[in-house]
């Protein structure tokens, strides 16, 4: 960790984009080093004409804190405001196909609101993006995301994708010929009824009565309508789930014995959740014909990604990936001396972006420096993986309460000291 602090003392942020193409972000700083700083939208950008370092910003969100864009903003400000004019910095918002997708996915695009329901069936209103080769990009965790719900109110077996399934169905309005579907952060366990009630496929019961599309439905259903499912998505429309895991639907890495206790359900609950799962792949398998009960990633946001693979032939692929293509990192990439990333809290190699990143970068020979809400790893046994620093803005900022307070001020204050760092190292000349 790093003590020293350069003067920096930012207090807003606030971005905008030129018609060149450079993003510029204002921030309230002392007159001594206050000034424009640019960020390259392309990598192609130049700082003043000559570039003696350049450096790739690309977080995820701080979750409950900051988005991934103003994260890599305040991180990149930081950077330039220390290192100077010699330093090109190149932002890339990132993200896994949980939260802050559709954001990142349609940074350059257009944010289209939708009314629907969160995942207990109350009207919400959410958010859907539009690309400019028309596709749209749907988060379903702004419908059906855990972050809706109160912790009392959290319970997989009362909660539905429906609102979900009613983003799919807006962004098939908008003419989109792709419908990318980010499956994280679900509150629900409903392996995608919900969605498919939004799209046109009733779950009955034995007596051919509509069953509520909740979790604890599940091994009730004993046939499937699908006579209003719209066909477009059949025929016309290509629906790709970006997933955060590669969970498959059940078994002890599934949908119900790994995740559903984190969305509210008592031991009890979660196994009549994974009965729920296997028979409803069973009721899928006969319906659509497709065993996708193991397929990885089935299991992501509770099941839906297998809901939308068995009755509209999804392909399932892993969200980062998928994001960082979009995104176009390993173009930015090309030629970077340093990769700056970072989350909320990177206790884990597994943090997906920041594992992400950390891959594309280590496989380019391109050092990393990782900045989190909080760290809890040790510095000797992240060298191997090409990470040579990380900077925790909870010791930063003196608490993670401070931490979460004042989210740009202090990402500002930690990218002037990975900055710091980097120059003492030797490697910025």
């Amino acid at each position: 960790m790093l003590s020293d602090s350069p003067d920096v003392d930012a207090v807003a942020l606030e971005g905008s984009v030129t018609g060149c193409g450079l993003r510029v972000v204002s921030l309230a700083v002392p007159a001594s080093v206050a000034g424009e700083c640019k960020f390259a939208s392309s990598y192609e950008a130049r700082v003043n004409g000559r570039i003696r370092m350049r450096v790739v910003v690309a977080p995820d969100k701080f979750r409950d804190s900051i988005t991934a864009e103003l994260a890599a903003e305040a991180i990149a400000r930081g950077f330039v405001q220390r290192a100077g004019d010699d330093a090109e910095v190149v932002t890339i918002p990132l993200a896994d196909g949980g939260e802050g997708t559709v954001l990142v996915l349609a940074r350059d695009g257009e944010l289209i609101d939708v009314e629907t329901v969160d995942a207990l069936g109350r009207p919400v209103s959410a958010r859907i993006g539009m690309l400019d080769d028309c596709t749209s990009v749907v988060e379903m965790a702004e419908a059906s995301g855990l972050w809706r719900l109160d912790p009392s109110e959290r319970n997989p077996m009362r909660t539905s994708t429906l609102g979900s399934g009613i983003l799919i169905a807006s962004a098939l309005e908008t003419g989109a010929r792709r419908i990318i579907v980010g499956a994280g952060g679900s509150a629900t366990v409903d392996a995608g009824l919900g969605a498919l009630e939004a799209l046109g496929v009733r779950a009955l019961n034995d007596a051919k009565n509509s069953l509520e599309p909740i979790g604890a439905n599940l091994s009730k259903v004993a046939y499937l309508d699908t006579a209003g499912l719209d066909r477009r998505l059949v025929t016309d429309v290509s629906v790709v789930v970006a997933c955060d895991v590669t969970a498959p639907l059940y078994g002890p890495l599934g949908a119900a014995r790994r995740f559903a206790s984190q969305k509210g359900a008592n031991p009890e609950e979660v196994e009549a959740l994974e009965r729920g799962l296997m028979h409803i792949a069973g009721i899928y398998e006969e319906t659509f014909g497709s065993e996708v009960a193991e397929d990885p990633g089935s299991g992501a946001a509770g099941g839906l990604a297998a809901g939308l693979l068995a009755a509209v032939d999804a392909d399932l692929v892993d969200g980062f990936d998928l994001v960082a293509q979009i995104t176009g990192l390993d173009s930015a990439l090309e030629g970077a001396d340093l990769v700056i990333t970072g989350e909320g809290s990177f206790d884990s190699v597994s943090g997906k972006v920041t594992a992400g990143v950390t891959r594309h970068a280590h496989r380019l020979g391109i050092p990393v420096a990782v900045v989190a809400g909080q760290t809890g790893l040790s510095d000797e046994s992240l060298k191997p993986m090409g990470i040579e620093m990380q900077l925790s803005l909870a010791e930063l900022a003196g608490s993670v309460e401070e931490a979460k307070a004042r989210p740009a001020e202090h990402l500002v204050t930690g990218g002037a000291q990975v900055a710091a760092w980097w120059a003492r190292t030797g490697k910025a000349v």
